[in-house]
């Protein structure tokens, strides 16, 4: 993949000054945690949990 110079400029930018995590951003961390630490409910959840 190749980046345009502003892009670069751009990704530079938000790897220096990430934006707040959205609400939905949230959300979706403390679900993958709950996910990834055992405590899911395997009768509510039909897929396999993926661990790093």
């Amino acid at each position: 993949m190749t980046l345009s110079r502003a892009d670069q400029i751009r990704v530079a930018k938000i790897l220096v000054n990430p934006p707040e995590p959205t609400a939905r951003f949230k959300r979706a961390a403390k679900h993958y945690v709950k996910m990834s630490s055992g405590q899911e409910n395997a009768s509510s959840h039909s897929e396999p949990s993926i661990r790093p």
